[in-house]
């Protein structure tokens, strides 16, 4: 799951709350402003040269 908020809001500590209640890790990942949310979990992006799908691994 992805979520985006603004920085020091009270959505980290729901989520973490949410975590210990459902047993599941958590990780926290910092955007800078030259990342975008696409960078990091697993897609496929469209080749148009070849008309299929290629599989791309996240940064996580």
């Amino acid at each position: 799951m992805l979520l985006e908020s603004i920085p020091n809001t009270a959505i980290i500590r729901a989520v973490k709350s949410l975590a210990k209640a459902l047993k599941v890790i958590i990780g926290r990942v910092k955007f800078t402003p030259d990342l975008l949310p696409s960078d990091v979990p697993d897609c496929e992006i469209l080749n148009t040269e070849k008309h299929s799908m290629i599989f791309t691994q996240g940064s996580i």
